[in-house]
């Protein structure tokens, strides 16, 4: 029961996350906000169930692991098109490989929660520390270029 609803919760991310990818005409600006609209929506949920879903996760099956990495990878897909465009319009580096960045993005996103869901101090540390991870990871400043 706890999977389908995560599940449902991915998803419905996933459809919110297509809707911003066409709401503005900064592509790296949009796969920020996505990023955090998913981080918004993740803290909103009940902090109970957060932990239940993590403590799932290490005896979740094989087939429901796959399930949920499909879901997670619906979420991530428009994130990357969007970075890939911001690449091709010179807004990120061409050496990054959107890809493995998405990867890492997506660990450090767990690993935030996981700090975040202890109160509300830890949350905008774990927040602030994450936005770093993602800024390091796509090679950008976002005091340059968000106004």
């Amino acid at each position: 029961m706890l999977l389908e609803h995560y599940l449902e919760l991915i998803y419905l991310q996933a459809e919110q996350v297509q809707v911003l990818s066409s709401e503005t005409a900064n592509p790296l600006q949009a796969g920020l906000d996505m990023i955090d609209m998913v981080w918004n929506q993740n803290l909103t949920s009940p902090i109970r169930r957060l932990t239940v879903f993590f403590s799932y996760r290490w005896v979740s099956s094989k087939e429901d692991y796959g399930r949920v990495l499909d879901a997670i990878n619906a979420v991530l897909k428009p994130i990357g098109t969007m970075f890939e465009q911001a690449k091709s319009h010179g807004l990120l580096e061409k050496t990054i490989t959107v890809p493995l960045v998405l990867d890492l993005i997506s660990a450090a996103h767990l690993h935030a929660l996981q700090e975040a869901r202890f109160g509300e101090d830890e949350r905008k540390a774990a927040k602030k520390k994450f936005d770093g991870q993602v800024d390091y990871l796509l090679q950008i400043d976002r005091a340059n270029f968000i106004g």
